[in-house]
Parts: C-alpha cells; structure tokens; sequence
C-alpha cells in the first residue's frame, strides 16, 4: 500500500536559469490515478520524467513508501524503480509483433510463462487473437492498449503516461479514456497521467493537481476543482474544457 511521495523537487535545464519546477511537494496515494494539468511549459512533462528516472532534479527528494528513489545523494536508475511508461507516440517497436511488444519487459521469465503473461494481458485490453499483428496493422487506439497492456504486463509500482489520448482520432478518444480509466481500477495500479485538458482528467483522474509556472496551485478532487477553483487561473481551464463527450460503442 505504498505511496508516493514527492518533496521539495526543483528543477531546470542546463544554460537556462529559469527553474522549471520550483519547491514542489505532490503525494501519489496507492491504486489512485492523478492528472497533472497545465498549460505548456508548466512543468507537468519534467515532473513525469523526474518521477521515472530520466531526469535528475537540482533538489527535493521522492520516496515510494519506505524506499528512498531522488535526492541529494541518491538517483535510482530509471529500470530499477519498477515503474512503467506510457509515451505520447506510444513508442511501439514495429519490428516486433504485438506480442513480442507485450513480452518486451518480461525477458527473464519462462517462456511458457511469459505466453500466460501476454496471453492474460491481450485478453485484457481486449485484443485477443491480435498477438500475430505487428504495429503498423493496428489502428490508434489499439496501438494505445498495446502500448498499455506493455507497460502493465511487468506489474508496475507506478504507471506514467505523457498525454497518452493527443494522437487519438476524435471518434475514438472519450472512449478510450474510459476504457484506460476502468482498466487501472481493475489492476489497482498507482497511476500519473500529464494532460491539458480538464475534460480528460475528469474522465481518469480520482484527483487533479494542476500547475502553473512549476507550482501546483490546486490539488484536489475532480468535483472540488469543478466546483471551488482555486484561482480565475484553474476556473479558466476548467470552463475552457469540457468532459459531455458522448462515448462511442466500440473501438477502431
């Protein structure tokens, strides 16, 4: 029942003195999804990338649970924090089956284990008998549970995704964020996901912290941000995004 908590973290880019995160503390609660929402340059991407080991912050610390993963004298590599990524691209190999996608972070498994794991996982995102297809056959959003059930399949501590829904058809988007929203709750995976759109979050999100110029100046429940903005600032974001989407049946 570990969570996750991030302390103090500032952050910037070498030659730039601009401090993209500044001083900020976020705690992840166990099996909960949190959106980070902001405009561009806000800092939510930096935040996701210190939070999976790409990127070392000037300061601040994160632990999961008891276990110490950032601060001054501590970085933990990125593939030995047991985290999983979802990238915006998807980041599909396309010389590789979806299976063999899947699979990718179960290499020092048994094979006949590793087939239950992929097998389990396909049935999962529902794209059974789509083990055989390579990326370039699947449409967007089946691409999305490929790139989903790949980041899954190693039982993540904590699952990142980078606005994982921009480069979804319209048609198919409102329901694929339900679709992934249902599917952390039945994993009971820790998850955090960067948007800018309210309307996304209010979809997957249990609580939404939103940033501005490397703070968070609201961290709450959907309906409380909904409701009791904090600023005119988060009240704009909130009226500039809806989530009346209607949800199509089916995927393509």
């Amino acid at each position: 029942m570990a969570e996750v908590t991030i302390n103090g973290i500032t952050a910037g880019y070498r030659g730039n003195s601009t401090k993209v995160l500044n001083n900020l503390s976020l705690t992840v609660p166990h099996g909960k999804t949190i959106a980070l929402l902001g405009q561009s340059g806000c800092g939510k991407t930096t935040l996701l990338r210190i939070l999976a080991g790409f990127m070392v912050p000037d300061a601040g610390t994160i632990q999961f649970g008891s276990r110490l993963l950032v601060s001054d004298s501590v970085c933990i590599v990125p593939e030995k924090r047991n985290f999983g990524f979802v990238f915006q691209d998807f980041a599909l190999f396309p010389h590789l089956t979806v299976a063999q996608n899947i699979a990718y972070g179960l290499r020092r498994l048994s094979k006949d284990v590793r087939r239950e794991a992929v097998d389990s996982m396909l049935s999962l995102v529902d794209l059974e008998g789509y083990g055989k297809r390579y990326p370039f056959e699947l449409s967007g959003g089946q691409q999305q549970r490929v790139a989903l059930a790949r980041s899954l399949a190693p039982q993540p501590d904590l699952l990142l995704l980078d606005e994982p829904f921009n480069n979804l058809d319209v048609r198919i988007k409102s329901r694929m964020l339900e679709f992934v929203r249902d599917l952390l709750r039945a994993c009971g995976t820790t998850a955090v996901v960067v948007s800018h759109d309210f309307g996304e979050a209010a979809v997957i999100a249990d609580k939404v912290a939103i940033l501005d110029h490397g703070h968070i100046i609201q961290y709450s429940t959907v309906a409380d941000v909904r409701t009791n903005p904090s600023s005119p600032f988060v009240q704009s974001l909130v009226i500039s995004h809806t989530d009346q989407t209607s949800f199509p049946q089916g995927f393509s």
